[in-house]
């Protein structure tokens, strides 16, 4: 059994990192660093590994490998994830992290964990910056009021505002060690046993040094433009992204042309015509149930698949209505599962705000997209699906629908 914090995970692989990331900081992977370092352990992740390869998902045999090889089943490509980088191993660790918490949770499929690796490689190799982070947190741990050794003042200057020319700040057992590998001594002035004791003006000026190269990065001019494209592209997915159907069913709730499912390969992923289903489900199999001490055979039925948009939902009896490429549909789920999907998840991202943020809408409203399993009963649809059942999930949410046919599905909620 995996033990993996599952909020961590989500916060490392999901929406927040990644859209921190597509807002073109260049210091945005050091989140990943420090986030995955800190509350992901190696143990776990080299437990995904074996699971993955196991499942058939990544194809390699070791975790030290130097590339990484990701089957994506629909189009039966190998996607290959190359950590060969002259960086610290300490962050190519993190990112093996990164892409093993994406692929485990199934947050994204193989193919655009392999675009948000290649966005997050990208970022490291051009902007060449490193412990960014860990740098400005050393320098708020060492230059803390509790740290504070001496109030220096020199003699035959001035006196300024705050009663002293400069601070002495002495190191500790957490502190020293990494002072010791990353900063010079130009800013020791005595020491107290085995710690140094550093001045305030030349360690805050050394450790301003080392991210000089981040403030150089935000004056550019290349900078500007990223940012730019990246607000404009922010504004686009709000108030333009989709398509003339997707903006007819938004404006109008109905397709004022063809279904946006229209030309998805509905026998790649198992889709029918509910209208072509046999009014009774067909049983395929029997299995025996023990009722008040009797057995009793009880019918297997066949399991269909069906997709389109919802544009109605009835939560007094748990029904939603799904407009298919072939007409409507009355879904009617049981009041578990349409609880479970039709729920908004939130939370509370900000420890000082009561205010939550919304983090998924509910699948069943109005314009969302879903794909259900389960069988036809008369004029409506039951969603249901069996152990053994191909489909492990009863809905799943149509997320992206690409030129060739094919889809890109959430099968899980987002977890908090």
């Amino acid at each position: 059994m995996i033990n993996i914090n599952k909020k961590a995970a989500n916060d490392i692989c999901g929406m927040f990192v990644d859209e921190y990331l597509e807002d073109g900081n260049a210091s945005g992977y050091c989140v990943i660093q420090t986030k995955i370092n800190d509350e992901i352990d190696l143990p776990d992740c080299e437990d995904m590994f074996a699971e993955l390869k196991e499942k058939g998902i990544i194809r390699n045999n070791d975790f030290e490998d130097d590339v990484w090889i990701g089957y994506y089943d629909l189009s039966e490509m190998n996607m290959h994830f190359d950590f060969n980088m002259d960086v610290p191993q300490e962050m190519i660790l993190s990112l093996k992290k990164y892409i093993l918490v994406k692929l485990y949770l199934k947050k994204n499929i193989v193919h655009v964990t392999n675009v948000a690796f290649s966005h997050v490689k990208d970022m490291i190799l051009k902007t060449n910056i490193l412990d960014i982070d860990a740098t400005s947190y050393f320098k708020k741990y060492v230059l803390d009021d509790e740290n504070l050794f001496e109030k220096h003042i020199e003699e035959g200057k001035k006196i300024p505002k705050r009663g002293y020319h400069d601070g002495y700040y002495i190191l500790d057992d957490n502190s020293q060690p990494f002072f010791k590998e990353h900063f010079t001594e130009d800013s020791i002035v005595k020491t107290k046993g085995d710690y140094y004791i550093v001045s305030e003006k030349l360690f805050a000026k050394e450790a301003d040094q080392k991210i000089q190269s981040l403030k150089d990065w935000f004056e550019n001019e290349d900078t500007l433009k990223l940012y730019n494209d990246s607000v404009y592209q922010t504004i686009w997915r709000k108030n333009a992204d989709g398509s003339l159907p997707s903006w007819s069913m938004q404006a109008l709730s109905f397709y004022d042309g063809e279904h946006e499912l229209e030309h998805m390969n509905e026998e790649l992923y198992g889709v029918v015509n509910f209208f072509e289903l046999p009014e009774e489900p067909e049983p395929y199999d029997y299995y025996t149930r023990y009722i008040d001490g009797t057995p009793r055979q009880m019918p297997k039925f066949k399991i269909s698949r069906i997709a389109g948009t919802v544009i109605n939902a009835d939560n007094l009896h748990c029904m939603v209505t799904l407009l298919t490429r072939h007409g409507a549909v009355q879904v009617k789920f049981n009041k578990g599962h349409y609880a479970f999907y039709n729920k908004q998840i939130s939370a509370k991202l900000d420890p000082d705000s009561d205010k939550k943020t919304v983090l998924e809408k509910s699948w069943l409203s109005r314009g969302s997209k879903i794909i259900v399993a389960g069988i036809r009963r008369e004029d409506s649809f039951r969603p249901m699906i069996y152990k053994d059942t191909i489909y492990q999930h009863t809905v799943n949410r149509v997320q992206e629908i690409y030129e060739d046919g094919t889809l890109l599905l959430q099968s899980e909620r987002t977890k908090v």
